[in-house]
């Protein structure tokens, strides 16, 4: 099995402007990874698109972490040859 692991920006966020001020004033991160967040996923939003790209549920597990600010989501790819298409 070939597993895939995706993460994004939850839209849990901390206080307005934390993430910015944190950013673009103590930059513990590049500021071009903060100008690509253009979308924010919490797991209820996550879980749809993964379907809609051909994981199977029950070889999806999502979660968030960073303390909440981050979503992730470990997706097991079926064998392509097993595949119903």
């Amino acid at each position: 099995a070939l597993y895939r692991l995706f993460e994004g920006q939850a839209a849990r966020r901390p206080p307005v402007g934390f993430v910015q001020y944190s950013t673009f004033r103590l930059e513990p991160s590049p500021k071009d990874e903060m100008d690509d967040h253009k979308m924010y996923y919490d797991v209820k939003d996550f879980w749809p698109l993964l379907v809609r790209a051909g994981f199977v549920p029950s070889n999806i597990r999502c979660f968030s972490h960073k303390v909440g600010l981050n979503t992730c989501a470990v997706c097991r790819s079926q064998d392509p040859s097993k595949r119903n298409s």
